[in-house]
Formats: structure tokens, C-alpha cells, sequence
């Protein structure tokens, strides 16, 4: 495109900019997207507009933001307000991926017990952790390969599940550094009968010494288009 058809367009879409602006209307370009798919829009007193001028911004916006096809595992959101005085879209890119870690307890002396009375006949134990992060309790399972499951017996480990999952959730929501948003907790663990940590005369005791979790690890930049840099170009 020659000078001085680029100059021409950049002029009118800063026309059609300070017109909406005059007008006290806010005009905003937006985006949100990663995971294989995203988008950038523009609004315009929060609705979605389309034109010749909303087109030729959004597309400087992908330029600038740079994402390609959005292929990857993280998600980027923003967005990015007109100025009329300074002739600028300005606002802020949030950048984040999902990163999975473990979380020591004995460290911080958290950890989880399970206690079995002995004299009920089980094979496997099995505990399920994945929702207490959102406050529910934790399930625990007896497993036999033979026999019958004693009713008292799931009633014991019945009776554990609302303290271990309020154990999870305390120490995810007001023991972990602040600084760590920790969106998702799963796990599930099994022990043997005879692979106890501990032992009673009349119980046996199974511990969890570790969580597995997946936080937010995100970034913020500053985005800018500044339409004066068009027309000088």
C-alpha cells in the first residue's frame, strides 16, 4: 500500500475513533484465547462492533499481541482502551500457563492419616482427594477381592472424609504461599493392607505425605497501539 493510502486509513480510523469517543463511548479491543483456538474483537460501550475500522485494528492488535493460531498450552487474555488525547490504545496482556507441582507436607507438618481398625477384613484401601479443593470431602474406599465389606467399616472410614477433606482444603486455600494460585488438586492414592505407615495395637495407619496440584503461572505486559506511529511510518 503506497504512503499516502496507509495515511489515509490510519486518519480515518482515528476519525472514527475520536467520533465514538466524543460521543462518551468507550472503545476497547479485547482478545482471550490459547489452547488451540482465540480470537481478538472490538467493542464498543461493550458491544461487539464490526467495520472497515474495527478490522484494520483488530488486525494491528494481532500483530502486536503476536499469538499466530493461538497453538499451545496457556491462555492470554486483555484488553486494551482508545485515548482520544494521545490517539492510543493502551491496556494489558495477561500471559499464563498451567503448571503442575507437589506439595510436601511433613515439611510443614500437614500430613494425612488414614486410620483402619485391624479387625476388619479389607485387602486395599483407596482415597480420593480431587474435589476437596473446592470444599467437598474426601472418599475413601475399602477393597476386597473376597468376602464382604463390613458395613462398620465404611462407616469408620465414612467418618474420615469430611476431616481429611477440610484438612486438603486448609492447607491449600490458607497454608500454601499466597503468591501461588493453586486451581486444581488431583489425586488419588492406594495402600495395601500391610503397607501402613504406622500401627496401632488396634489400627493401622496409612499416611499421605505429598499433594499434587496445578497453579497459574502468569505474566503481565504493557500492549500499545499507538495510531500516530502509523501515520509516520
Amino acid at each position: 500500500m503506497k504512503k499516502d493510502e496507509t495515511e489515509m486509513s490510519v486518519k480515518k480510523v482515528i476519525e472514527w475513533c475520536d467520533k465514538l469517543a466524543n460521543e462518551g463511548k468507550e472503545v476497547v479491543i479485547g482478545w482471550e484465547g490459547g489452547g488451540d483456538s482465540g480470537w481478538i474483537y472490538l467493542q464498543v460501550d461493550g458491544e461487539d462492533t464490526s467495520s472497515d475500522e474495527a478490522s484494520w485494528l483488530t488486525d494491528r492488535m494481532y500483530e502486536i499481541l503476536d499469538y499466530g493460531s493461538w497453538a499451545g498450552e496457556y491462555s492470554a487474555s486483555g484488553t486494551a482502551t482508545y485515548d482520544p488525547k494521545t490517539k492510543m490504545f493502551e491496556g494489558n496482556d495477561f500471559y499464563s500457563e498451567d503448571t503442575s507441582d507437589t506439595l510436601d507436607l511433613k515439611p510443614i507438618d500437614k500430613v494425612i492419616q488414614i486410620k483402619v481398625p485391624k479387625k476388619y477384613h479389607y485387602d486395599r484401601i483407596s482415597i480420593n482427594l480431587d474435589d476437596c479443593l473446592d470444599g467437598a470431602p474426601a472418599t475413601i474406599t475399602p477393597i476386597v477381592r473376597n468376602g464382604i465389606i463390613s458395613s462398620e467399616l465404611v462407616q469408620c472410614l465414612t467418618e474420615q472424609e469430611a476431616p481429611i477433606g477440610d484438612k486438603v482444603y486448609d492447607i491449600f486455600r490458607k497454608d500454601m504461599n499466597p503468591d501461588i494460585e493453586v486451581i486444581s488438586s488431583y489425586q488419588t492414592e492406594e495402600f495395601n493392607r500391610n503397607n501402613f505407615a504406622k500401627e496401632t495395637e488396634t489400627h493401622y495407619i496409612y499416611e499421605i505425605t505429598s499433594l499434587n496440584y496445578s497453579y497459574s503461572d502468569g505474566t503481565d505486559r504493557d500492549v500499545c497501539i499507538d495510531l500516530n506511529d502509523y501515520i509516520n511510518d
